[in-house]
């Protein structure tokens, strides 16, 4: 793709070329104050299966320095259980002495060129609605919010939190050890009551890499919502077992040699993440089955919580009893179809989307 020069400003946009992640790396660390790693940005851009890398770039005119970027990682949207080539916004910066100019606005149409032209038919972001980046998503660029996740989570151990609260540590203990007591009872009456109403013996398996039988379970679901994104054993693979900075396990239930249900595990700091919840035919007893298993697995463990962040049209809320729910305010699924007014108008309806924490740039 040619560069796109704009004489009445001070830059030149253009894609991105090999050697210009350690120029992307530098401005993002300085931007955000973090310390990503080459490879942690090979891993999602250089390595990423669905291709790329995809930016947009923004150099200075009088020296070439970089100035701006904004990137996009590509995945496959499940659209009506159909792939779709799609985009999330991610890894937006410029530079402070260039913002307020409307380098945004002009690097994300510079970018529609390029996606519309590897065949991408929508783009996505999950900003935080007091960003600066929000208004240009949807007033200036047109883009709509979808939806909201929602969170759920459900406490297994409150030592650390009463040990904050409480000036003794072995009134701490007394209490944690009376609340535990009664949570693992209410887990062991749920689990028994869950066993009781399966149809079939189940398997509970935990794994550290994705199991055999996640394409099958994909092809069982992929229908299930209008849109999510397209989870099967490739996007496992690249999404949870190669990412250099967390380790995952796979928690998945089996029945009859089939996997039927499969949740991705995140421990960090003492509590869990559920960053995937699949079902298959969207049986509530049956993603309760799992949900069960992993609660005592990790209360055993001495986990603090357990935690689910998602959206959907009520299936996550019917499999995950007991938790409480929790609006999130920190971000909203924007996004717009490219040059697709029928998929458009399907993606505007929050019903139709199927959306997880493990959908975010969060992990």
């Amino acid at each position: 793709m040619s560069e796109l020069r704009r004489e009445s400003c001070e830059w030149t946009l253009g894609p991105y070329r090999p050697g210009d992640e350690r120029e992307i790396l530098e401005l993002f660390n300085a931007g955000f104050g973090t310390n990503r790693s080459l490879a942690t940005w090979n891993w999602r851009f250089q390595c990423n299966p669905y291709g790329g890398p995809f930016a947009s770039l923004a150099r200075r005119n009088t020296d070439g320095t970089l100035i701006g970027t904004y990137m996009c990682l590509p995945f496959k949207l499940a659209a009506d259980g159909r792939p779709v080539l799609a985009f999330q916004v991610v890894d937006l910066v410029v530079h402070p002495e260039h913002r307020k100019q409307g380098m945004f606005e002009q690097m994300a149409r510079h970018s529609y060129e390029m996606l519309a032209g590897a065949g991408g038919r929508a783009i996505v972001a999950f900003p935080n609605p007091t960003a600066m980046s929000y208004p240009g998503f949807t007033r200036t660029l047109g883009w709509k919010p979808f939806c909201r996740p929602r969170r759920f989570t459900v406490p297994l151990d409150l030592e650390r939190p009463l040990r904050a609260l409480l000036p003794l540590p072995s009134l701490a203990r007394g209490l944690n050890s009376g609340f535990r007591a009664v949570t693992n009872w209410r887990l062991k009456r749920s689990l028994r009551r869950v066993v009781r109403s399966s149809s079939a013996k189940l398997e509970f398996f935990i794994s550290n890499e994705a199991p055999p039988g996640c394409d099958f379970l994909w092809d069982a679901c992929r229908t299930q919502q209008r849109l999510s994104f397209w989870k099967d054993a490739e996007y496992f693979r690249w999404r949870y077992d190669r990412n250099p900075d967390h380790e995952f396990a796979y928690a998945s239930l089996v029945r009859d040699g089939e996997m039927i249900a499969l949740s991705v595990v995140l421990e960090h700091d003492g509590a869990i993440t559920l960053c995937e919840l699949l079902v298959k035919e969207q049986d509530v007893v049956v993603g309760r089955r799992l949900i069960g298993e992993i609660r005592k697995m990790y209360f055993e463990a001495h986990v603090r919580s357990v935690s689910f962040l998602g959206h959907d049209a009520g299936f996550y809320a019917s499999v995950l009893e007991g938790f409480s729910i929790g609006s999130v305010t920190e971000n909203v699924l924007v996004g717009r179809a490219l040059d697709d007014h029928a998929l458009e108008a399907v993606m505007r309806r929050p019903e139709h989307w199927s959306v997880t924490y493990g959908d975010a740039d969060f992990v």
